[in-house]
């Protein structure tokens, strides 16, 4: 970087060795060093855009342009909650390092920054002055995540946990990594950004019980009209999911390479989640026990076999097109054009091939062919009452009630 360009943020054309690709990055020279940002258009988001050399070009140009129209100091504001997810990461490395003040796993580190990268980074708190943040701001932290309706009671409580511990390290910085002028790296102190966290001592948030809205379960003869009436790669998406119970965003990421074909097993550790606007693939899943490896019945091993012999089939994703997955709008508009063709009348959307699912599991739990732990892991849910409050549904079938009025003719006639 010449002295000319010193105190600016500037673009950087550079070349991807395995690719053999121009990508850029953005370099600011700070009073802490050079910072530098990859905008890489190999990687998400850029490479599902139309013209990914561009985005991450026009991307790059973008970032540095705010960095210079709002100064290189405050927009590296240290003052924010950004640098406090920043000490808090250091903190966590040094702990499990070092197992002190106690043991963390590698799992637990992980999860730490996965609640910062993706949920409180997602908040307005994220911009927020770390002095600032008190009890009123927690409650606006709050408010914003029962406003996306996503959030299980755990989850948020798991969250602010995690928050606080972000303030902790406000309190008491760790030492953080420093690149000198030759290249090296140094551990630098760094001075407390706060003298106090004002979330400690604040009672642990509970919210009353949650409502849990009935849901419209598919008769198995819906369901399978609905599999029969799909075409392309539809049937196969459809009937995976009702025999799997996964997600929409975790079907729409589901990769070949995920399909255990000896083990006869799915393993769902990616997800599909909108970073921004855009729909972009990440290693991870809605929840931590969204992590989980579900089995594959023997109809659904068939099927899938089948399918990726058809020359249809996506080679990378097992319900894409193309080497990208299928938007959701496309997959639910396929799904209630076949049901309305159909005449079927329940409310459900894609989501309730999920219930059918789940309403098999409890059906197999009934017949002592799975345990409630095993139920619970095959549904990706961590909390087990909540799983039996959406769930725990009864087939709508005639051929069920009938037998039950059996039984009840029985008793009455004894």
């Amino acid at each position: 970087m010449t002295s000319d360009q010193r105190k600016r943020a500037v673009v950087q054309p550079y070349t991807l060795p395995k690719h053999n690709k121009k990508a850029f990055r953005v370099l600011t020279e700070t009073k802490d060093g050079v910072r530098i940002k990859k905008f890489n258009p190999t990687s998400p988001p850029y490479v599902f855009m139309a013209q990914p050399k561009q985005a991450a070009e026009d991307a790059a140009y973008t970032y540095a342009a705010e960095i210079n129209k709002a100064g290189i100091d405050n927009f590296f504001d240290r003052t924010k909650l950004s640098y406090g997810i920043e000490l808090y990461k250091q903190a966590r490395k040094d702990q499990e390092a070092t197992g002190q003040p106690r043991s963390l796993s590698a799992d637990e580190r992980s999860m730490g920054e996965t609640n910062c990268d993706m949920h409180i980074a997602k908040t307005s708190l994220i911009n927020m002055a770390v002095k600032d943040i008190d009890k009123n701001v927690l409650q606006i932290f709050i408010r914003e995540l029962l406003d996306k309706e996503t959030y299980s009671n755990d989850k948020i409580g798991r969250l602010i946990a995690t928050l606080k511990q972000i303030l902790d390290a406000c309190v008491n910085p760790p030492l953080m990594p420093e690149k000198q002028n030759n290249g090296q790296i140094v551990m630098k102190k760094i001075n407390p950004i706060i003298d106090v966290n004002k979330l400690r001592g604040l009672k642990a948030w509970k919210k009353g019980k949650r409502q849990i809205k009935p849901v419209e379960i598919p008769q198995k003869k819906d369901m399978q009209q609905i599999i029969d009436a799909a075409t392309g790669v539809y049937w196969i998406m459809f009937l995976a999911i009702s025999l799997t119970g996964m997600r929409w965003q975790e079907a729409a990421g589901l990769m070949w390479s995920r399909i255990g074909w000896n083990s006869r097993q799915i393993t769902i550790d990616h997800a599909i989640v909108r970073m921004g606007k855009v729909p972009t693939l990440v290693d991870q899943t809605k929840t931590d026990a969204g992590e989980r490896l579900i089995p594959i019945p023997g109809q659904l091993l068939q099927a899938l076999q089948e399918w990726k012999k058809n020359p249809s089939a996506d080679s990378k994703f097992v319900f894409g097109r193309n080497g990208s997955f299928i938007p959701h709008a496309t997959a639910k508009d396929n799904f209630n054009k076949i049901k309305k063709n159909l005449g079927l009348t329940f409310k459900g959307g894609m989501h309730s091939l999920r219930h059918y699912y789940a309403s098999l599991l409890f059906e197999w739990h009934s017949k002592k062919i799975i345990s409630l732990i095993e139920l619970q892991e095959m549904i990706g849910h961590e909390d087990w009452a909540f799983t039996a409050k959406v769930y725990a549904k009864a087939f709508d079938d005639e051929e069920h009630r009938f037998k039950q009025l059996d039984k009840i003719d029985k008793f009455l006639q004894n």
